[in-house]
């Protein structure tokens, strides 16, 4: 399932981050049963910039990430850690 896939996840891109917010979105509106028109209206977004984070085309501010979680009940929880040494 998608939900087991996305726990304890550790970012090595953007684009990991970007997918990992798609996938939320996506389980977000599998539940809800909520269309692409009706999650963009719902998060108060155009639809067009709802596809594109989706398919991971666009990535969202730090502002539109809370946003998007603060609309869907969540709330951002940013950690640093420890990474291989160069």
């Amino acid at each position: 399932m998608i939900k087991d896939m996305i726990k304890n996840v550790e970012h090595q891109t953007s684009f990991d981050l970007v997918i990992e917010i798609a996938e939320y979105i996506a389980i977000y509106m599998e539940e809800h049963k909520l269309s692409k028109p009706a999650m963009a209206a719902f998060l108060g977004i155009h639809r067009m910039y709802l596809h594109q984070i989706l398919i991971g085309a666009r990535i969202p501010s730090l502002n539109m990430i809370v946003r998007i979680a603060h609309t869907m009940g969540k709330k951002i929880q940013i950690k640093f850690i420890e990474g291989k040494k160069k």
